[in-house]
């Protein structure tokens, strides 16, 4: 989230989330302090958190990376958007936690990164995955990454799990 929004810079900002009690009421409880996991940090223009078990990583870690790049993008199934989905890359061989790919463009209904230049020939899974009711419908690609490609998910591609068996799903990734 841009930090323009909340009045600039905030190094003590904290990250909440909110439940709905059983008189449909929302409550919020702080999830973490603004240093650790689960908590909120500020690069460049925008406030960031960490995403639950899996980390943080981001794809501008591959700025100084030689070979050539294209842009990330990758397009939810139809009737998925930024607004009720996610959509994550992990990459192969690395122990270095989730990218989200947090930013959108709803003309086309294309998820991308800030950053968005990954190297041709990367080899990583995106992950589609949205939530309701505590339950995850979900889909993982293995991809190889070339240039100008849109990776896309269709519905009959994704599964129903429990929130376990998702994470126990991306911790299996390679």
């Amino acid at each position: 989230m841009p930090h323009s929004l909340t009045g600039g810079a905030d190094a003590a900002m904290t990250l909440w989330e909110g439940t709905i009690d059983a008189e449909d009421n929302l409550d919020w409880d702080r999830v973490g302090d603004a240093t650790g996991q689960g908590g909120v940090f500020v690069e460049g223009g925008a406030y960031y958190a960490f995403l639950g078990q899996f980390g943080w990583s981001n794809i501008d870690r591959f700025y100084n990376d030689p070979r050539p790049k294209t842009l990330i993008k990758a397009q939810a199934p139809v009737g998925y958007n930024f607004t009720n989905s996610a959509i994550y890359l992990s990459y192969d061989g690395e122990d270095s936690g989730l990218a989200s790919l947090d930013t959108y463009d709803g003309t086309l209904n294309l998820f991308s990164e800030h950053y968005g230049q990954i190297p041709i020939g990367l080899e990583c899974h995106v992950i589609f995955a949205t939530e309701d009711n505590g339950i995850w419908r979900y889909a993982v690609k293995a991809v190889t990454i070339v240039a100008d490609d849109i990776i896309t998910f269709d519905f009959s591609e994704t599964a129903l799990v429990t929130e376990s068996e998702f994470i126990n799903i991306i911790n299996a990734l390679p």
